[in-house]
């Protein structure tokens, strides 16, 4: 699950690595079905939907 800020996501690079990491199989808990990315300075660490992360570490070691 990528932590970044909408500025950080807005980078043409961020969407190529996303695809790729994806390409491989990879679940990215991101967007909205994840984590939705926060304007800069304005971080909610008590909304990280941490609940989402450790429900897939769970699913992930059991396949």
């Amino acid at each position: 699950m990528p932590c970044v800020t909408s500025a950080y996501a807005q980078q043409p690079q961020f969407d190529r690595s996303h695809a790729e990491l994806h390409a491989t199989g990879l679940q990215l808990l991101y967007g909205e079905r994840g984590f939705a990315p926060n304007q800069p300075g304005q971080g909610r660490p008590k909304e990280f939907p941490w609940r989402l992360v450790l429900d897939a570490a769970v699913s992930a070691t059991r396949t």
